[in-house]
């Protein structure tokens, strides 16, 4: 999948070596896919996402994790269904969707 791929090679090569405009520029890319993907989010991207907010790749990553944390941030209203279904399956112990 295009999508996933992009969202991968962007968390995977975004530094504090890059200014601030790209680092915005590439969070927008990704706020800008949650809100269009937002109804039927593929369990790959909001895993993907999630991760990054996560030990030990927060602490691995931290340009990756801020970015992570701008794009949530920016696409909340968009994404709070997706990770409300996420948690509550997880919970519920029925497991992550079925990857699309």
């Amino acid at each position: 999948e295009l999508v996933g791929e992009l969202f991968r090679l962007l968390l995977a090569v975004v530094s504090e070596e890059h200014s601030p405009v790209a680092r915005s520029h590439m969070a927008f890319i990704l706020q800008t896919l949650c809100e269009e993907y937002a109804e039927d989010l593929p369990q790959a991207l909001l895993d993907t996402l999630l991760l990054h907010v996560l030990e030990p790749q927060c602490s691995q990553s931290p340009a990756a994790a801020a970015l992570v944390h701008e794009c949530l941030h920016a696409a909340q209203s968009a994404l709070t269904t997706p990770i409300s279904v996420f948690l509550t399956q997880t919970l519920a112990g029925a497991g992550p969707r079925q990857q699309q």
